[in-house]
């Protein structure tokens, strides 16, 4: 029975959505940015904790979630700013500028060092994907991963200890393997428009504009698996894989949590 009932508490308008929102210290606190203001909220009382204020509109925002001590918060501007943060004291530690704007980094080392960088697309050129090492001085330094996609990307996701970065394109969707810069493309019939990743494991999951979600394993091996899920009705919106649990949102304000051990059933 996957029916349950929630207490919902209001705290911003629809322009906290235009990127999904971040949580920190194993979801205790809630991380989202209303134009140039990052705000920090308890999910426990709703309290807000801290405003992080900016120079120009907020692209991104990332947290280093280390259990083991103080987590810092990353965030982006479109101006092309990367800014690493003391959060309790709203103090900016560091800023690297880049000539692009930064539409997502995911670092790949606890020294928060190293980070997959994602760059916005132009109309010159399209998106850039680089590996990217921060120096605390505000340098840095790029090695360019993959930079020949065919069209501007739809939605991407990083997958399996960060050995995967999966994209979608406009008619298609595709992998990289990161390790040994293999790619495989992988057509999908509904045209997937959303795609997320298992953070630990090689699975892979896509939603469409029909409401279909589609759960693929084995992707960098030859007998490629595909499980089909559909419940949503309308186009799904949100897609998170946690565990072995898949949870998918969409137009009916319905949140629907799968079971990716039976999904075979």
């Amino acid at each position: 029975n996957f029916e349950a009932e929630f207490e919902f508490a209001r705290i911003g308008g629809e322009s906290i959505i235009k990127f999904p929102s971040v949580f920190a210290e194993g979801s205790k606190i809630l991380l989202f940015a209303c134009g140039s203001v990052v705000q920090l909220h308890s999910t426990e009382t709703g309290v807000e904790l801290k405003k992080l204020m900016h120079d120009a509109e907020v692209s991104f925002i990332t947290v280093s979630d280390n259990l083991n001590k103080e987590f810092e918060v990353f965030t982006t501007t479109v101006d092309g700013f990367v800014n690493r943060w003391n959060w309790k004291d709203a103090v900016i530690l560091t800023r690297w500028k880049f000539q692009d704007e930064v539409i997502q980094m995911h670092f790949i080392d606890s020294t928060l060092t190293s980070a997959y960088v994602i760059f916005k697309p132009s109309v010159a050129k399209n998106a850039m994907f680089r590996l990217v090492t921060f120096h605390q001085d505000g340098q840095f330094s790029t090695t360019e991963v993959f930079n020949n996609f065919s069209s501007s990307l739809q939605s991407f996701c990083f997958a399996n200890n960060n050995k995967c970065f999966a994209f979608i394109l406009k008619d298609s969707f595709g992998v990289i393997d990161l390790k040994g810069k293999q790619r495989r493309p992988i057509y999908h019939k509904h045209s997937a428009i959303l795609i997320t990743g298992h953070p630990t494991e090689p699975i892979l999951a896509t939603g469409s504009s029909n409401g279909e979600i589609s759960v693929w394993d084995r992707i960098f091996q030859h007998q490629l698996s595909c499980t089909i899920c559909h419940w949503h009705p309308y186009v799904i919106s949100h897609l998170v894989i946690r565990d072995n649990s898949l949870l998918s949102g969409g137009q009916e304000q319905v949140l629907v949590k799968w079971d990716l051990r039976d999904l075979n059933g």
